[in-house]
C-alpha cells in the first residue's frame, strides 16, 4: 500500500496540492491505496465532526509517549517546540503552537516548576484530561489554549492556578466556561468580556470576583435582568457597556451602587431620560452615553 504525504518546513503533515491530490486519486484507482484509507492519505489530521484531533489521534498518542524517556525537554524540541530557559537553565517559556504534542507531553512537564508561559495554541491532540497535569506548575502565569479541543468543562482543571492571562477556544466561551475561566485567574481588579455568548446566568459568575473595580462588556447577549448581579460587586467603580441590548430598565439596578464613579454606555438601548434618572440617584458618578 502506498501513502502520499506532504510536510511543512517544521515537519508537520499538510494537505496535498491539487496535483498531489490527483496522484492520490490515480493511485487509489490503481489499487495502490486502499479506498478506506483515502481520507487519511488526503489529510491525516482531518477534523472529525467538532473534534480537532482527527482519525489518527489514538495512534499518535501511543506513538509519542515513549519519546519522553530520559529527557522530556529534548523530546519536546524534536516536535518543533520552542523552549526558553533562564540564566540558571530552568525552563520558563514553552511554545508548542501548531505541534503534535499530546496529553502525555503535558504530564511530563510537571517537573518544570519554573515554567511561566505555555502556548498550546492549535495543538489538536491536547484534551481536557491533559489540563490536570498543569496543576503542579505553580509559577505558570500565562496560558493559551486557542484553537484546541478544550471544552468549557475541561477548564475546571485549571481552577486555583492564579493565571494572569488565559486564552481559551471560542467553543469554550459558555456560561460554564466563564465560571471555570474566572476560577483559573488570579485575583484581579479589571476585566473585559468581549463577544462571549453568555446568558444572564453566566454573567452572575462575576460575583466570585469580589475585588473587581473596573468592568468592560461588549457584544454579549445579556439582558436588563442580568445587570442585577453586578450590583453585588462591592468595589466596582467603573463600568463600560458597548453593543448591548440593555435599556433604561437595566440601569435601575445601579441606583444604589454608591461605589460607582464612572459609567460608559455606547450603542445600547438606553435613553437620555434613563440616564437622567440614574444621574439623580448617583450624583457623584460620571455617566457618558452615546445614543
Amino acid at each position: 500500500m502506498t501513502t502520499i504525504e506532504t510536510t511543512t518546513s517544521r515537519g508537520h503533515r499538510a494537505s496535498p496540492t491539487r496535483s498531489e491530490f490527483a496522484l492520490i486519486v490515480l493511485l487509489a484507482c490503481a489499487g495502490c491505496i486502499e479506498p478506506d484509507n483515502l481520507d487519511n492519505a488526503v489529510d491525516p489530521n482531518a477534523r472529525v465532526g467538532g473534534d480537532r484531533r482527527g482519525p489518527n489521534f489514538r495512534k499518535m498518542k501511543n506513538k509519542l509517549l515513549p519519546q519522553f524517556v530520559g529527557n522530556p525537554a529534548a523530546a519536546l524540541e524534536e516536535f518543533g517546540v520552542e523552549i526558553r530557559r533562564d540564566k540558571g537553565g530552568r525552563i520558563t517559556r514553552i511554545n508548542c503552537r501548531d505541534t503534535e504534542i499530546t496529553d502525555g507531553h503535558l504530564e511530563r512537564m510537571n517537573a518544570m516548576t519554573a515554567l511561566e508561559r505555555l502556548n498550546l495554541e492549535s495543538c489538536a491532540y491536547i484534551t481536557d484530561d491533559g489540563l490536570k497535569f498543569l496543576k503542579p506548575l505553580t509559577a505558570l502565569r500565562h496560558l493559551s489554549l486557542i484553537a484546541t479541543s478544550i471544552s468549557d468543562a475541561g477548564l475546571a482543571h485549571l481552577q486555583g492556578m492564579e493565571l494572569a492571562t488565559l486564552r481559551i477556544p471560542e467553543e469554550a466561551k459558555t456560561d460554564l466556561g466563564l465560571r471555570n475561566y474566572l476560577m483559573a485567574l488570579a485575583a484581579r481588579r479589571r476585566l473585559h468580556l468581549k463577544g462571549w455568548p453568555i446568558s444572564d446566568a453566566g454573567l452572575a459568575h462575576l460575583q466570585v470576583m469580589a475585588g473587581l473595580e473596573a468592568l468592560s462588556i461588549s457584544g454579549v447577549p445579556i439582558t436588563d435582568a442580568g445587570l442585577r448581579s453586578l450590583s453585588d460587586l462591592p468595589k466596582l467603580r467603573a463600568i463600560g457597556f458597548r453593543d448591548l441590548s440593555i435599556s433604561d430598565a437595566g440601569l435601575v439596578h445601579f441606583r444604589d451602587m454608591d461605589s460607582l464613579t464612572r459609567l460608559v454606555l455606547i450603542r445600547t438601548n438606553v435613553t437620555a431620560a434613563g440616564v437622567h434618572e440614574l444621574q439623580k440617584a448617583l450624583p457623584n458618578c460620571e455617566i457618558v452615553a452615546a445614543f
